[in-house]
């Protein structure tokens, strides 16, 4: 969904970037609207990319724009981003799908009770008649309703996911699992969000827990397997051991089909203590 504007608060700007030359000053404006344009709300970290579009020569990058870029962005999986613009692009984003999706059930409604107002003759039936006629009405708005509802699109989807997950950790932290999750060919939904958030409340450390799944190549959350530093170091449940003698099998098992006749069957290898569970939500 593209957005065509962003909010401006001019005495929150100044205040962070009184400091900026003029050169800085709209060094940062430009690259706040590129990010904004672009999807995701983020840059490539390429130097080569950003000069090119930022229209710079390479002593003016360095000497101006990179400047900006360390004090006012993050960099993270590759990519580059300003923390309170994606915040922003994200909640309006958010917004104008719930007040899209509104609008267009009141639209429903508003022309089914047209079509109605303009055709309607029930006065002159029977009350059986009528009955039936009003049955094969609803009918009929429900299938309007199921053929006219859009699906929303995957860019509308990452951001309700990010904005539920940023409920128990951080948004940059969420926006990293989103990434990570796309790069992995599995796409977080709004279901999965929800049941990884449930599965974080009340964590001693969401953060370090979805970090975890990040760094390890997970696609689930298991918050259980972060060691929790109140209660001494220990784990809820298996222990950091355990899962890196897991790995190491795994590993064993993956060397060793790269070796054996491919006709001869091989031994699964199952997480200690975990048949049957899977690694994702």
């Amino acid at each position: 969904m593209s957005i065509p504007y962003f909010p401006l608060y001019p005495t929150d700007f100044e205040a962070d970037t009184s400091h900026l030359s003029l050169a800085e000053d709209g060094a940062y404006n430009r690259l706040l609207r590129l990010s904004w344009m672009t999807p995701g709300c983020s840059l490539p970290d390429d130097d080569a990319w950003i000069k090119r579009r930022m229209r710079v020569s390479k002593s003016e990058f360095d000497d101006v724009v990179k400047v900006v870029i360390d004090e006012f962005f993050t960099r993270s999986r590759g990519r580059i981003y300003n923390k309170k613009l994606r915040e922003i692009h994200c909640s309006i984003a958010a917004s104008r799908q719930a007040r899209s999706e509104a609008g267009r059930k009141g639209g429903i409604a508003k022309a089914v009770k047209y079509i109605n107002k303009k055709n309607g003759n029930d006065k002159d039936l029977p009350k059986q008649n009528r009955s039936n006629q009003n049955q094969n009405q609803n009918h009929k708005e429900e299938r309007d309703t199921n053929v006219s509802q859009r699906k929303p699109t995957k860019a509308e989807i990452d951001a309700e996911a990010t904005s539920i997950l940023s409920t128990v950790c951080s948004f940059d932290v969420a926006a990293d699992f989103i990434e990570h999750r796309k790069e992995l060919k599995a796409r977080v939904t709004v279901l999965a969000a929800k049941r990884i958030a449930n599965s974080l409340s009340g964590h001693h450390d969401p953060d370090a827990a979805v970090n975890l799944s990040i760094e390890r190549g997970w696609r689930g959350v298991f918050p259980e397997k972060v060691k929790d530093v109140k209660n001494g170091g220990s784990y809820s449940s298996r222990g950091q051991a355990d899962l890196d003698a897991w790995e190491r099998a795994a590993i064993r098992v993956a060397d060793s089909r790269a070796s054996e006749d491919a006709s001869q069957p091989l031994l699964a290898v199952g997480r200690p203590g975990n048949a049957g569970r899977g690694d994702s939500n």
